[in-house]
């Protein structure tokens, strides 16, 4: 939008440092990236949940066996994140732990340990680079399997 001589830009990578009808292009990345599962069935002791972006309904055994990547189309910064899980209070030995991570090593985790809990970090953050993938994946800690329905939401933040 340009008044009076005055360009005003909304999120855009200036790359030649003018505005003048060249030398730049609008830059969108989305602001937040959701994970959900919702199982319907008992998940057994010490299972992880790789997530996906989207929702997951099923069962336990139908969840992916290694970390889902996700690439970014520029350098990206996931600087927060955050979880809530509703079903059966976990208590006891029970305990959600979330892993952010970058290149299948976690930068931040989440833990949860009690039901209906909602959990997020905003003191970590990780780089992505084109070449770099984002996962999340989730170990539910135990003595014995959880038996009941249960949903857990995951939201990382991105910029």
């Amino acid at each position: 939008m340009r008044s009076a001589g005055t360009v005003l830009l909304n999120a855009t990578d200036l790359q030649n440092q003018n505005s003048d009808s060249n030398g730049f292009t609008v830059g969108t990345m989305t602001g937040i990236l959701n994970f959900g599962m919702i199982i319907n069935t008992a998940a057994a002791s010490n299972t992880t949940f790789y997530l996906y972006p989207g929702v997951y309904f099923g069962s336990s055994a139908g969840i992916l066996a290694t970390d889902y990547p996700i690439y970014f189309p520029k350098t990206s910064i996931v600087y927060g994140g955050s979880a809530n899980y509703s079903g059966t209070n976990l208590g006891g030995a029970h305990i959600f732990t979330i892993s952010f991570k970058k290149n299948g090593t976690a930068f931040a985790t989440l833990t949860i340990s009690s039901g209906s809990t909602i959990v997020n970090f905003t003191n970590a953050s990780a780089t992505f680079t084109t070449s770099d993938y984002f996962s999340v994946s989730a170990l539910l800690s135990n003595d014995g399997s959880l038996n009941a329905t249960f949903s857990l939401n995951v939201m990382a933040m991105v910029y």
